[in-house]
């Protein structure tokens, strides 16, 4: 896939990832890709807790975006099952600095230092930067990735939806086995306390009080869960 890269030029600029409570920055080359992928998506690392409130990257030449699809991945993958999808309108390029924005109308719960990857289909050509300027994640070009190129990206998280004490910060609580198929146990819980289940668009599947500190997971659809405690900590655990 590098191989049907052409390089069509080469400019520098600060290449922001910004949160609402967070920030990273860094700076990147410029290159264009001579073939339009079908689809392209890029992995990063959430650097604090909350909602996705959008991404953007940026076309290397004007035209229209035909309305599409964006998927949200758990983790450096463009495959398998993602934990939210959505459609978004035909988007009109004018300008190849100015940005392609995909507003998430969903909620999508992401948590600290944890791995995310978005993808689109597209009819377009994007900048990417090499050789993987970005090293908290990786471009994917027609769902193959690409370690040593990143699209030019940001990605924006608003507050947490779940509060923002909600997340276990100390890690005193942990779930195993993780994943799991039948049953998670909460380690480190001194006394019982109310739950909630929550899929990865902030849904309750699932409420009950811990007891014997296991809780059964056999009626979940395998997939990303949330357990949210009733004094607030908020652990993320798969069933497979």
């Amino acid at each position: 896939m590098k191989q049907k890269l052409l390089i069509l030029g080469i400019t520098l600029l600060t290449l922001k990832v910004t949160y609402s409570q967070c920030a990273v920055a860094h700076i990147t080359e410029q290159f264009s890709s001579n073939i339009i992928p079908s689809v392209i998506g890029q992995s990063f690392t959430a650097e604090c807790d909350g909602t996705l409130a959008s991404f953007q990257i940026y076309a290397s030449e004007i035209g229209t975006l035909k309305s599409g699809t964006l998927n949200i991945y758990d983790g450096n993958t463009n495959s398998g099952t993602p934990i939210y999808t959505q459609i978004y309108p035909e988007i009109v390029v004018t300008n190849i600095d100015n940005p392609i924005v995909f507003n998430i109308t969903g909620s999508v719960l992401l948590l600290a230092n944890n791995q995310y990857s978005f993808q689109v289909s597209t009819n377009l050509n994007y900048f990417l930067g090499y050789p993987n300027p970005y090293t908290s994640g990786t471009a994917w070009v027609n769902s193959k990735v690409s370690s040593l190129m990143d699209l030019s990206f940001s990605v924006s998280i608003s507050d947490n939806a779940l509060g923002a004490e909600a997340f276990n910060k100390d890690n005193k609580i942990s779930i195993f086995p993780n994943p799991a198929s039948e049953f998670i146990t909460i380690s480190n819980m001194a006394v019982s306390e109310n739950y909630s289940i929550l899929n990865a668009l902030g849904q309750e599947i699932i409420s009950g009080i811990t007891g014997n500190n296991e809780i059964d997971i056999r009626s979940l659809n395998n997939g990303l869960y949330f357990l949210k405690f009733e004094k607030g900590a908020v652990l993320k655990f798969i069933k497979k």
